[in-house]
């Protein structure tokens, strides 16, 4: 966290997207639904994280630069620059990160580093459903293969119900009998298009507050699971994911198609580990048969 002050007033900046509180990530949920420059996506969060208001009166010019009154939730008024505010927003740069489009120009872009789940409980027209632990650490094998699959066509296409088919992957009902490393009920992929149809429902800030966490936690198992990551291109088409998951699982039962629904079933963070090991003992033979 980073404190600003402002005459008597402090006031506590996040500093990293885990460093949220749910109310701010659901008010950068609501911004992504608005097209906006980094700088105003920036100030509305500060507002937000500051609870401060600018004042509806005319700015005020001071040695030919422009102040404006903004007001705390105690009633203070304090009179910051235009300078100072957009020195005082830059420490929110975390969001983004910085690419190069084909014309070499840059441009910054919202790139999600969240993996604790701040979202919580929500409510849909079929009762209130719960989702996955931090980090995605107890997230089933074909659990992993479903949101990946409806990440990557939501991505690609921006439709919709991708996004709903993600959060009716990684939300569901409670447990009757809850277990100790997950309150959910067991992952069906069967049913998830009928859940979808709730999702619909729900507030669109709350399913990209949860695309926000999917998208920060498998960024960073890609980080910690790099050896299986190395070898793949880029995906080209909806058929080359799905078939990529056929081979991985096809490959850890070692072409014994009656091992295909254990490995599905099985811990996801128990088959990137085996996958990442295979792909760094594979890397060695290779870097051995190179020297040979």
């Amino acid at each position: 966290m980073r404190t600003l002050t402002l005459n008597k007033d402090k006031f506590h900046l996040p500093s990293s997207w885990n460093e949220l509180t749910r109310e701010q990530l659901l008010r950068i949920g609501e911004l992504a639904m608005t097209n906006r420059t980094p700088a105003d996506y920036k100030l509305k969060l500060f507002l937000k994280v500051t609870n401060l208001r600018v004042e509806q009166h005319k700015e005020v010019m001071i040695d030919g630069e422009p102040h404006f009154y903004l007001c705390s939730v105690n009633r203070h008024v304090h009179l910051v620059s235009l300078a100072a505010l957009s020195e005082v927003i830059e420490a929110l740069d975390w969001m983004f990160v910085k690419e190069e489009n084909a014309e070499n120009t840059e441009r910054f872009v919202l790139s999600s580093r969240l993996t604790r789940n701040l979202i919580g409980d929500i409510k849909t027209p079929d009762g209130v459903w719960t989702g996955p632990a931090d980090y995605l650490t107890n997230l089933s094998t074909a659990e992993y293969i479903r949101a990946e699959i409806s990440f990557y066509k939501y991505h690609e296409s921006q439709r919709e119900e991708y996004l709903n088919a993600l959060v009716a992957t990684l939300w569901r009902p409670y447990a009757e009998n809850q277990a100790s490393t997950d309150n959910r009920i067991e992952f069906d992929d069967g049913a998830v298009a009928s859940r979808a149809i709730a999702v619909r429902q729900v507030p669109h800030d709350v399913c990209n507050a949860i695309l926000f966490f999917y998208s920060g936690s498998r960024n960073a198992l890609r980080m910690k699971f790099r050896h299986s990551n190395e070898s793949k291109g880029e995906k080209s088409s909806e058929k080359d994911i799905v078939m990529q998951f056929l081979r991985m699982i096809n490959g850890l039962a070692e072409n014994d198609v009656t091992k295909h629904e254990a490995i599905r079933k099985a811990p996801l963070m128990d088959t990137l580990v085996t996958i990442d090991e295979l792909a760094r003992q594979q890397k060695e033979l290779e870097l051995k048969m190179k020297k040979k």
